[in-house]
């Protein structure tokens, strides 16, 4: 049986795994191997090399034993901020562009949920807004390459031809580095059809086409 660690433990928790002897005894001389996830929450800091080590306490029989790792693991997060601009210069109001977060496994798509795992369904993506001076961040993503697609542009703006590739590593998350500057440009305004400008060019082209006509009658009477 697994007793898990209580809720909201953090540093230090513990949990503890009881064996029916008998069942145990089956298995002799095999290599036991227990294995479980944890879950770095929001006091983790940017870019740091984080332990992950444990204390293994076991009794097999002839008394209790501690054991630990002389060499632990680490993991690290990082995360990368950006800056929503215009080729429009006259725009002061950058905010509500909305942005999904994906990685590429293999030739898959997977995209960073609300609840920070991955999906290539995309139920539940979390999405990033910018604020009105244009900047958003994300922190908290493994070292590595990732993407933003842009789902919705600036007012007026068009989305761009493509998705924004970015790198995560120690020192992405810092807001002094220079920013990712993801630009829109204004959306493209046709001229209005039905106007005096278009009965002249269609009355001008049936004429040319009418003389085409003539020219054709003639050169076969000749």
């Amino acid at each position: 049986s697994v007793t898990p660690p209580a809720p909201g433990s953090e540093s230090g928790g513990m949990f503890t795994v009881d064996f029916d002897m008998a069942d145990l005894a089956l298995h002799g001389g095999k290599t036991l191997v227990i294995s479980f996830d944890t879950i770095i929450n929001e006091t983790a800091l940017m870019g740091e090399e984080i332990p992950n080590n444990f204390t293994l306490t076991f009794n097999n029989g002839s008394g209790v034993q501690t054991k630990t790792d002389p060499t632990p693991p680490y993991t690290q997060t990082g995360g990368a901020h950006f800056d929503k601009t215009s080729t429009q210069a006259d725009i002061t109001n950058f905010a509500a562009a909305q942005f999904w977060v994906y990685r590429m496994i293999g030739t898959e798509k997977q995209y960073l949920q609300a609840n920070n795992s991955w999906s290539a369904t995309n139920a539940t993506p979390r999405v990033l807004t910018s604020a009105a001076d244009g900047t958003f961040k994300i922190d908290g993503l493994a070292f590595g390459t990732y993407f933003l697609e842009e789902r919705v542009a600036l007012p007026g703006h068009m989305l761009p031809g493509r998705d924004f590739e970015f790198e995560v590593n120690a020192s992405t998350h810092n807001t002094e580095l220079p920013t990712n500057i993801i630009e829109n440009r204004p959306r493209i305004t046709l001229p209005s059809t039905g106007g005096i400008g278009t009965v002249l060019f269609t009355i001008a082209g049936a004429g040319l086409m009418a003389g085409a006509v003539k020219l054709y009658k003639k050169e076969e009477k000749e």
